[in-house]
């Protein structure tokens, strides 16, 4: 299976998170980019905003001479200017929306192959049916201008966590998210979500838990690693350590068991080859070969646990 495995994905990096100095849509982008471009392991590489437009232009254009696909995030956009899309304030709402749309015409000018947003701070069990029909109707307006912009873009909803010392997000439990997501789906089938390993211990999911329910919607996969038990950890809550390290809660059993379900629903294949990415912050620059190395080899040795599964 290792080889048809490989074979059934786009394996890609979450730039920003890579390079943490680069996710204010400035820093040493064009360098990092050229690090990125000459590893054969990666498919694909994740950008969020960038500033400059003449940067943005180059580094599109380095990867894609590379022979890679661009995925456009808008995850950090959201968080650091507190964007929310299903805000119970209309005017805060359509900010939120705007801006969005703003940078999907960013990510149609570097042709990347999807754009993806999260929700925002969950409001409580008062407030959860409200907002989700308001982050619907949000989400009908991104993919309708999507649609208008690229037919084939897709948009796709990541889910999070709810956990207070997380990011405490709407969506939120895969079943919930799921649930929302297929109603837009039907309309427009570019519509999906982005399942996180690293969420699913905050979500207090299995890997089988939350793939069986997103199936139907699933359209990209990150794989990725958290700390919870120990807030004196540089790395607790939603920060992406690499696998193996101290009080993380993934280990490369439970990649093995994500990438496994993504194969048995029929994500993971080789017609139509979907994106999963490595999503991993190194805790200083020094440190960055090292902790990308870690989950490059952490995704190998998942695939050899996924054949001695069989």
């Amino acid at each position: 299976m290792e080889k048809d495995l490989r074979g059934a994905m786009r394996i890609g990096i979450v730039h920003f998170m890579a390079y943490p100095d680069t996710m204010s849509g400035n820093g040493p982008i064009l360098e990092s980019i050229d690090e990125l471009v000459a590893d054969d392991f990666f498919d694909v590489i994740e950008l969020t905003h960038i500033d400059d437009a003449s940067v943005r232009k180059e580094a599109a254009f380095r990867i894609h001479v590379a022979g890679m696909d661009i995925a456009y995030a808008c995850q950090p956009i959201i968080l650091s200017g507190k964007l929310n899309l299903h805000s119970r304030d209309a005017e805060e709402r359509r900010k939120a929306v705007n801006t969005i749309l703003e940078k999907m015409e960013d990510a149609v000018e570097i042709r990347s192959v999807g754009i993806a947003v999260m929700s925002g701070p969950d409001p409580g069990e008062t407030y959860r049916e409200e907002e989700s029909k308001l982050l619907a109707e949000s989400l009908r307006k991104l993919c309708s201008r999507a649609h208008e912009l690229n037919p084939d873009m897709d948009v796709v909803l990541e889910t999070f966590d709810r956990a207070p010392f997380g990011k405490n997000c709407l969506m939120g439990p895969t079943r919930e998210a799921a649930k929302l997501v297929e109603q837009i789906h039907r309309d427009y089938p570019r519509c999906g979500l982005m399942l996180d390993l690293s969420h699913l211990p905050l979500l207090e999911e299995t890997p089988e838990h939350a793939v069986s329910e997103a199936a139907p919607v699933l359209l990209h996969a990150h794989v990725g690693n958290c700390v919870m038990k120990n807030s004196a950890n540089p790395y607790y809550g939603d920060n992406h350590p690499p696998f193996g390290y101290q009080d993380g809660e993934n280990t490369e059993v439970d990649l093995a068991r994500y990438l496994r379900s993504l194969y048995d629903v029929g994500f993971l294949n080789s017609d139509d080859p979907p994106i999963v990415s490595i999503e991993v912050k190194p805790l200083n620059e020094q440190l960055r070969p090292a902790t990308i190395g870690n989950v490059k080899r952490a995704m190998k040795r998942g695939i050899m646990k996924l054949n001695a599964m069989e």
